[in-house]
């Protein structure tokens, strides 16, 4: 159809353009006399920034490990222990009534290689969870350090989901440091002051050293404390607001406020509303065009408070999974995070240099939130490289370039864990790799978004209800 002028092909038109399709391409299409890609970099743009900092834990997107942009979007991965052969398996927990079979609903995860993977959306709240390896040995997922006993001297699988925006949903963290705390409960004026979690007290969880809840708290004032090992109780000391107890001590207070909506005046959400939108040249139906993508004043500005808004709102504790005073925790912290955010492992001098950035402040809090802002406003963070390597006469992208381009043009985002390794393993390298990943992304719910709005943009719906339209018609 005519480039921007949809409406002037009509039947005579269609005819041309088939009758052109047939004659000019009788014979086959000379490749080699095609003039090859140029080599180059490419700017997020402003959706494509939104989605990979909602993909990034801790800040936009759910802080458990594999948990993608789309609430709720879990990953299993299982690798069978060396000289183990499982021809099946599949995840059985309370959100499918512990199903003992794929067949009674059972989540089948599908073989990849040497490890068997499933991405799949359950709900939000807490769940119990098991391998089944070939419908009968029930085990733990190794790759999920959280457990919480069955109630027949072994273990489950403990995973959280929570909505980032959702209204009413508290995080709670208590860090015991060295004390011997074997239990933490939240009590307080929205569960009774119960004094157990058995009597309606909310557990948290433990990662590591640390303490933590997601929970969704009903609209209003509230007042509460955490309960150790179920005696001793003590005000949060995450939350300086405090209100008299009546017995000499002092209560946590915690106000909910749902009136404005759900998400409504997130920070970062705040942030992208003045950032500047992409210009689509004449006959260009989409928000990704490079060239016109140049960094100037007010581009730069739009940035650099994206990035300070998304650091300062991050939730390190969830993202380090340790505390932040411990210089080996911060290092990790560096290494796992820079991997997600420049979609590549970092180089020993980038390494060195954010881990000086974040040791190097007094307070270790702060020193880790400045390391990843100068992340977020790294141009290794902010641009898509397509550089490639020498091979012949010609540059082949590299595996980790393969992969940002795979994840970018199927979800519209950044490569997750195991599109990452897959570049790693050389797997990207062979076409039949590159397709397995490839239909992997495809089958994700982050995918069918991504294609929704590139069909938006092809068809020019996306612009429809903010076009300017005649009082007098609307």
């Amino acid at each position: 159809m005519p480039p921007s002028a949809p409406g002037a092909c009509d039947a005579t038109c269609a005819r041309d353009v088939a009758r052109h399709v047939v004659t000019a391409f009788q014979s086959e299409l000379a490749c080699t006399a095609q003039p090859p890609q140029p080599r180059g970099l490419r700017l997020l743009s402003r959706r494509e920034l939104q989605a990979t900092l909602a993909d990034l834990p801790g800040l936009g997107g759910p802080a458990a490990a594999g948990m993608g942009a789309a609430c709720g979007l879990t990953r299993f991965t299982f690798v069978p222990p060396q000289g183990r052969t499982v021809t099946t398996v599949h995840v059985a927990g309370s959100f499918n009534n512990w199903a003992a079979t794929i067949a009674s609903g059972g989540y089948a995860l599908v073989p990849q290689g040497d490890r068997f993977t499933l991405e799949r959306q359950l709900p939000p709240g807490q769940h119990l969870y098991k391998f089944v390896l070939d419908e009968k040995d029930w085990t733990t997922d190794p790759a999920n350090p959280r457990r919480a006993p069955d109630g027949y001297g072994g273990e489950n699988s403990l995973l959280e989901i929570s909505c980032p925006g959702d209204c009413g949903r508290v995080r709670f963290t208590f860090d015991p440091g060295t004390r011997p705390v074997s239990r933490v409960h939240v009590s307080g004026t929205f569960n009774g002051w119960a004094p157990t979690a058995a009597l309606g007290g909310y557990p948290l969880s433990r990662t590591g050293n640390l303490f933590h809840l997601d929970r969704t708290i009903p609209d209003g004032q509230h007042l509460y404390k955490f309960v150790l090992d179920d005696t001793e109780w003590i005000p949060d000391p995450g939350n300086p607001r405090r209100t008299p107890d009546g017995y000499g001590g002092g209560n946590s207070l915690l106000d909910v406020d749902c009136a404005g909506g759900a998400g409504s005046g997130s920070p970062l959400a705040a942030a992208f509303s003045s950032y500047p939108k992409e210009s689509r040249p004449e006959g260009f139906a989409f928000d990704d065009h490079g060239p016109s993508r140049v960094v100037g004043t007010g581009l730069a500005e739009a940035i650099f408070r994206v990035a300070r808004t998304a650091a300062d709102a991050a939730d390190l504790r969830a993202m380090l999974g340790c505390t932040v005073a411990d210089p080996a925790c911060v290092k990790g912290f560096v290494t796992r995070t820079g991997r997600r955010v420049f979609r590549r492992s970092l180089t020993p001098a980038e390494t060195q240099r954010y881990e000086a950035l974040a040791l190097g402040a007094p307070d270790p809090v702060r020193g880790a939130r400045l390391a990843l802002r100068a992340m977020l406003t790294s141009p290794a963070f902010l641009y898509r490289t397509e550089l490639g390597e020498p091979s012949g006469d010609r540059y082949v992208l590299t595996g980790d370039e393969l992969a940002s381009a795979l994840s970018y043009a199927l979800t519209g985002s950044a490569p997750d864990d195991l599109l990452l390794d897959a570049a790693a393993s050389g797997e990207l390298s062979t076409p039949a790799g590159r397709g397995a990943q490839a239909r992997r992304l495809l089958a994700t719910p982050r995918a069918r978004t991504h294609l929704g709005d590139f069909a938006a943009m092809w068809t020019g719906a996306d612009g429809i209800l903010t076009a300017d339209k005649q009082p007098s018609q609307f």
